[in-house]
């Protein structure tokens, strides 16, 4: 499979957080963000209809934080437009991403189901609305429609698998790692356009080489092999990558005679699901 550019576009007007919707709109738009959410699918229409009237509509702002690090967090969120970066402190007090999450998603899955305090920041890395519903009211509703908790139990195994999933990558090269990282955030954001996946600038290059355990200097030189190869362009706002799905392209993560490999991209059929 071959990836290839990751361009830049022209940079989108910033436009301000979405007005307040009216009470019967906002329902009908949380019930739509429920519906689209594949945690949720196995609800009945009773539980996500009694769940879509706890949710409260709020705008965000780009660089504005839902909530922080150790935080007990009173809501959970569910991200109807726009993209956060979930960032987490490291030693000497600087915060690195370690996951995007955009519309369809939750925020605080974990926090509603165990009522711990918040293991990382939400922080917009757009202008966004979320809808909202406070933790208490939640709960309540656990107990007369059982499925509503299995859904975000469910959502807190795939952050679970997602966290091993970071730790076993760390064995592989910086450009395997890096590759895995374009993957997943092509199959979440990305946009096909005929052969290339566009993806918006969400992600600096130094959230690259927080996400992927490396310097900055290591991704850069990482990216700029890429470049040279063929399979990498930076323009400006946007990242395109062109992947096909022939099983005889392997993605910059591989080595020329591989003859199989586990990155998400390279099998035809991950590669099918990218958008």
């Amino acid at each position: 499979m071959r990836l290839a550019t990751i361009s830049r576009s022209t940079p989108m007007r910033r436009k301000a957080p979405s007005a307040p919707l009216g009470d019967d709109l906002a329902r009908v738009r949380a019930l739509e963000v429920l519906r689209s959410m594949p945690a949720f699918s196995a609800c009945t229409e009773e539980a996500l209809q009694e769940f879509s009237r706890e949710m409260r509509p709020q705008g965000v702002r780009r660089g504005q934080r839902l909530f922080r690090a150790g935080d007990k967090v009173e809501r959970f969120y569910l991200i109807a437009s726009g993209l956060f970066k979930m960032l987490r402190e490291v030693p000497g007090g600087r915060q690195v991403v370690f996951e995007v999450r955009g519309s369809g998603q939750p925020l605080g899955a974990c926090i509603a189901v165990d009522q711990c305090l918040s293991p990382c920041t939400a922080q917009a890395a757009s202008d966004a609305t979320v809808f909202s519903a406070a933790v208490p009211s939640l709960r309540r509703l656990f107990g007369k429609h059982p499925s509503l908790s299995q859904a975000l139990w469910g959502e807190v195994a795939d952050c679970l698998r997602s966290a091993r999933e970071m730790q076993s990558c760390m064995a592989l090269s910086v450009e395997e790692r890096l590759a895995r990282v374009f993957s997943q955030l092509a199959g979440r954001f990305g946009e096909r356009r005929g052969p290339e996946i566009r993806l918006p600038r969400i992600v600096t290059r130094q959230d690259l080489a927080d996400m992927v355990g490396a310097t900055i200097e290591t991704t850069i030189r990482t990216l700029s092999h890429w470049k040279k190869r063929g399979i990498y362009r930076d323009e400006e706002g946007t990242m395109v990558l062109v992947w096909e799905s022939e099983s005889s392209q392997k993605c910059p993560g591989c080595g020329p005679n591989e003859k199989a490999c586990e990155h998400t991209g390279c099998l035809p059929e991950a590669s099918s699901n990218l958008v």
